[in-house]
């Protein structure tokens, strides 16, 4: 199991939890967004994969966030007449606004966005 959430910190009474994103081998989650983690590589040099986990610091999370919003450009152009690939998509985009909005807010509180491995 993969968790990406960000850094321990006080986040007051503006949220009742630290938001998290779980992913599973097994599941569709992790492999729908593996082609967007190797973007992320290619930008930051880390990967964010099921083996080892990483951290971003604040410093990177603007080049997180660009690959975001890129991928989900590119989504919406997109049009798949196959059913699967088409509820791919919507897993893919759900996926992606979830880690921006992780991302955001990573960046507002100046936290790193890190990944834990259980």
């Amino acid at each position: 199991m993969l968790k990406i959430t960000l850094a321990q910190f006080d986040f007051g009474h503006e949220l009742e939890k630290i938001p998290e994103l779980e992913l599973s081998a097994s599941g569709n989650d992790y492999w729908i967004l593996l082609p967007v983690f190797e973007d992320i590589e290619e930008k930051t040099g880390k990967l964010i994969d099921l083996g080892d986990p990483v951290v971003f610091n604040s410093s990177e999370l603007d080049l997180i966030e660009s690959v975001l919003k890129e991928q989900t450009k590119k989504l919406s152009k997109e049009v798949d007449e196959d059913s699967l690939l088409e509820r791919d998509n919507e897993t893919l985009k759900k996926l992606l606004e979830k880690l921006s909005a992780m991302v955001n807010l990573a960046a507002r509180y100046n936290v790193d966005l890190i990944t834990e491995i259980a």
